[in-house]
């Protein structure tokens, strides 16, 4: 931020969130999980805890850089 690349901040806070928020997903998956797969909490945790919110995060920064360069590429194209 130093620098003031302001995008690249608010991307890294967007991860930022979603691995804190990581923390109340945990529960809710641990809970389907731990049941009809029998796992132990160790087994679970690394998989549950940061791999689906990281996933979610960055599917959602790829989609909106698509939409935003499609958009983009459009404003160019009508100029």
């Amino acid at each position: 931020m130093r620098a003031g690349d302001i995008t690249s901040h608010r991307l890294w806070m967007l991860r930022n969130f979603w691995l804190t928020f990581a923390a109340v997903t945990l529960r809710i998956h641990l809970g389907l999980l731990q049941g009809p797969l029998e796992l132990t909490f160790e087994e679970a945790y690394p998989v549950v805890a940061w791999v689906p919110n990281l996933m979610v995060v960055e599917r959602f920064l790829a989609t909106r850089s698509r939409i935003a360069g499609a958009f983009h590429n459009t404003e160019q194209a009508i100029e």
